[in-house]
């Protein structure tokens, strides 16, 4: 299922994040972001290469 192969992503990518960074981090479920934790939040995602692939722009342009 869609969901379970999505918090499988964030578990990894958080993981990568905490060894990126050589700390541990404690991840919040429900905001889906880490507690308190600037530099690894800024670490989530990042600015799209090209304004054609901005994923945000597209779900805005399409109402989702």
């Amino acid at each position: 299922p869609v969901d379970q192969a999505a918090r499988s992503l964030q578990t990894c990518a958080a993981a990568w994040i905490g060894m990126k960074l050589g700390r541990k981090l404690k991840w919040d479920v429900a905001t889906e972001s880490f507690v308190n934790d600037d530099e690894a939040n800024a670490m989530r995602g990042r600015k799209a290469r090209r304004a054609e692939y901005d994923i945000l722009e597209i779900m805005k342009k399409a109402g989702i």
